[in-house]
């Protein structure tokens, strides 16, 4: 009398690695994109409280605090006393080395924010400032009323 074996045949097991490898190629571009909308939202909320951090800074010395976007890099600062020096609040960091996203804004003055003592923008601006984030596959974007506060959603110009 013949024994009956335990286990799985070799084309059973064939067939199990062909069906969970085509699952994992299935899968993989999700990952990329994953990965790519983490860096983008990483890089917006950094932005976001660089932002917050120079209207603290203002109201908290009660003199100007200014958010300067250069070269895809982000830097605040803030007037310490009545003779214009200034102070770092948050020292510059690359965006683009760091995150891998690139910065774009309506116009060259939109590269410069600048907080007046009571955390508006100074001067009052009479438009929206649309500061556009982008990396290679996807773009967001953070707008500041012309008061100067911050709209994460619904973003338009």
């Amino acid at each position: 009398m013949f024994r009956k074996r335990a286990g799985f045949s070799l084309p059973e097991l064939m067939l199990v690695m062909v069906i969970v490898t085509l699952l994992t190629l299935m899968s993989l571009p999700k990952f990329g994109n994953l990965r790519e909308r983490s860096r983008i939202s990483s890089a917006m909320q950094r932005l976001e409280s660089s932002i917050a951090a120079a209207r603290a800074a203002a109201i908290q010395k009660g003199r100007n605090a200014q958010i300067i976007i250069s070269n895809n890099s982000v830097i605040v600062k803030v007037v310490t006393n009545a003779a214009g020096a200034t102070a770092t609040v948050i020292p510059a960091m690359n965006y683009y080395t760091e995150y891998g996203v690139t910065f774009s804004y309506g116009t060259p003055a939109d590269s410069m924010l600048t907080y007046g003592a009571r955390g508006f923008m100074s001067p009052t601006l009479t438009y929206a400032v649309k500061i556009r984030l982008q990396s290679t596959t996807r773009s967001d974007s953070i707008c500041t009323t012309t008061a100067g506060q911050l709209m994460k959603r619904g973003c338009t110009m």
